[in-house]
């Protein structure tokens, strides 16, 4: 899906969800919650900070902030190339300063349940099985970063979790690469 510039609305809000996704271990929820007034854009990357109640927040504990660093190296899947393209595409269209909106009229602001879908739409549109959601993205996110050795400390503050308890119980999904590579490269071994 590029260039950014080419890309249909629709194609463009798809996008630049799975990659917040992606990038940013956040509930779709979250997602939903982004704000232009509550974003800071700096040198690498943006930082947005969420300073509503959402459905985990904890007591006495700080807003949630989202950091989304730039990828210069390979601006195709840049989440800040994506997100600049489409807060510039949605600016006539936006009635408030919530981030994402819908791409049919009226345009406006969507909610979790619309971010999980289209983030199972990109999934779908990729061959990636029905049953992963869009919850899904955010465990593999984080288990794709502990199997490439990203400290897990830095995946519990990227995560927003209290403990790596909760990393370890329900999001770290060990990854088989025998069984991966096998999926891709000759699927009828693995029926």
């Amino acid at each position: 899906m590029e260039p950014n510039e080419n890309l249909s609305l629709k194609e463009l809000t798809l996008k630049t969800t799975i990659l917040l996704a992606l990038t940013s271990s956040a509930r779709a929820h979250e997602l939903a919650a982004l704000h232009l007034d509550y974003v800071s854009q700096k040198e690498n990357g943006w930082e947005f900070v969420i300073p509503k109640h959402v459905k985990n927040s904890r007591p006495n504990h700080p807003a949630r902030k989202i950091y989304l660093p730039s990828l210069p190296e390979n601006q195709k899947i840049c989440v800040i190339e994506s997100l600049k393209q489409y807060v510039n595409r949605t600016a006539r269209i936006r009635k408030d300063q919530q981030l994402l909106v819908s791409y049919t009229s009226p345009h406006s602001a969507i909610g979790s349940q619309t971010v999980s879908r289209w983030i199972r739409t990109v999934l779908s549109n990729a061959g990636i099985d029905a049953q992963y959601t869009g919850h899904s993205t955010r465990a593999a996110a984080t288990s794709m970063a502990a199997e490439s050795g990203v400290p897990l400390e830095d995946i519990i503050a990227a995560a927003d979790w209290s403990s790596a308890t909760t990393f370890e119980r329900f999001y770290h999904k060990a990854i088989s690469k025998d069984k991966f590579v096998k999926s891709i490269l000759a699927p009828d071994i693995q029926k």
